[in-house]
């Protein structure tokens, strides 16, 4: 039991969720509303609803969270307290605006609005009235947020060469040099550090403050080799 409880706590049910949809569901999306064009403005109607149902849900968890006081302060709620640490507000306001510029653009609408309801939103959202829910409910409302910003980070490491960086080298039959691909992966990985701690992490901070240094690291591991196993299923189907 002791071990289940320690596995738990390092990878959750929405971690599985992520990688099951990168594995799966992004090969599948693919084949039915072709590939994504755009990573952050796709044309696609069916994407677009991904990024919509995404850029809602986040909404409705910052609007949704109670406030947090900061320990050791007598001067009230603060917004970084209230958001779960301080450093997820910027990430997940920047990726907020990117994925409701996408949703806005996919569904007629400009790109600007996406962009002020995801500033207003991640910054004041907070303060504004409505229900406050449970944990597990916030953390379901930014599920889709995840496959919304998974979508776009695949599509875009697919326009940089494949995903994961060695589409191109590996596929042409190992005719790439050790040093090609040793760079294409480092800067891949790069990539995917940033995007993970901006796309997934952040929202999932705000939605709630869990998880040690480790369980994260074991959650980005998960997520890596999902993108990196669906990106070939996604090939094999699709050449």
């Amino acid at each position: 039991m002791t071990r289940l409880t320690s596995l738990a706590d390092l990878v959750r049910i929405e971690d599985l969720a992520l990688a099951g949809w990168v594995v799966i569901g992004l090969p599948v999306l693919a084949l039915v509303a072709g590939p994504v064009d755009d990573p952050f403005f796709p044309s696609s109607p069916l994407v677009g609803l991904l990024y919509l149902a995404g850029f809602a849900g986040a909404i409705v968890c910052v609007v949704s969270r109670p406030l947090e006081p900061i320990a050791g302060s007598d001067s009230g709620e603060l917004a970084a307290g209230r958001l779960g640490v301080p450093g997820a507000l910027g990430p997940f306001v920047g990726g907020l605006m990117l994925i409701g510029g996408g949703a806005m653009a996919a569904i007629g609408g400009s790109t600007e609005t996406g962009f002020a309801i995801a500033l207003f939103a991640g910054v004041f959202g907070f303060m504004l009235p409505g229900p406050r829910l449970s944990p597990a409910v916030r953390r379901a409302l930014v599920v889709p947020y995840t496959f919304a910003a998974s979508t776009a980070f695949d599509a875009w490491i697919a326009q940089l060469g494949g995903a994961f960086g060695v589409v191109g080298p590996l596929g042409a039959g190992f005719t790439a040099d050790v040093r090609t691909i040793l760079a294409s992966l480092g800067l891949t990985t790069l990539f995917t550090i940033v995007f993970y701690a901006m796309l997934v992490f952040a929202p999932r901070q705000i939605a709630e403050r869990e998880g040690s240094a480790l369980a994260w690291v074991v959650r980005y591991l998960l997520f890596v080799v999902a993108l990196t196993f669906g990106a070939g299923w996604l090939r094999t189907f699709t050449g």
